[in-house]
């Protein structure tokens, strides 16, 4: 009787949840009919008839019902059950694979899971930084665009007044003396530094990443 209550410590009578789903399960192994009660005595009979035998319906109920506490335990703890079908090869990989990282199936794929779904989050955010700053750099290069555009019209304005100014006095560009053209020189220095601080054109791969580059 001791060593039936060790093999049987799982099963407590005790609890109505636990004693029902104990009657329905002999039931479905057809152990006993369902409107047969399961008492102490009952049980132990029972259980003494499966040791003479080889207790592998006992081994087989104490099984199930873990798994049923499993499934409880894993609701409570905000996980779902899965139901899938892999290859013999994908699973044996699987295997191999937890096998080498120390870990059961379950925790090495809820592992790789996380470390998947960590890397796109980190993939997705480092793809929206690099379109926020290739947005300001066009930005910027705009800026500077249009910067260039006014100062262009500018110096063409200027540019087509004093050439009307000089066919008015008769004057003509290859009249222009040495002297002048060292003052045009130092002239044209100048006033390229009231526009232009630095050059304005940014190297093609500085303004779009490579890979927001269009395709040509």
């Amino acid at each position: 009787m001791d060593n039936q209550k060790a093999d049987s410590y799982w099963l407590n009578l005790e609890d109505p949840t636990q004693r029902e789903w104990a009657r329905k399960h002999l039931h479905n192994k057809g152990a006993i009919y369902l409107d047969q009660p399961i008492t102490y005595k009952s049980l132990d009979g029972w259980l003494q008839q499966e040791r003479d035998k080889d207790s592998a319906l006992l081994v087989r109920m104490q099984s199930a019902w873990g798994q049923v506490q499993r499934r409880k335990e894993s609701k409570r703890a905000g996980e779902k059950a899965c139901s899938f079908v892999l290859s013999s090869k994908a699973k044996r990989h699987l295997d191999t694979l937890a096998k080498q990282n120390k870990a059961g199936i379950k925790d090495f794929l809820e592992t790789l899971l996380s470390d998947e779904y960590e890397q796109a989050s980190q993939q997705k955010i480092a793809t929206r930084d690099a379109a926020k700053k290739a947005a300001e750099k066009e930005k910027l290069l705009r800026k500077k665009l249009e910067a260039i555009n006014s100062a262009l019209h500018e110096c063409i304005t200027e540019l087509t007044q004093r050439t009307i100014m000089m066919e008015t006095e008769n004057l003509s560009i290859d009249d222009i003396s040495e002297e002048q053209k060292s003052r045009s020189a130092a002239l044209h220095s100048e006033t390229l530094k009231k526009f232009i601080a630095k050059p304005p054109m940014l190297p093609r791969d500085e303004v779009f990443p490579r890979s927001m580059e269009r395709q040509t």
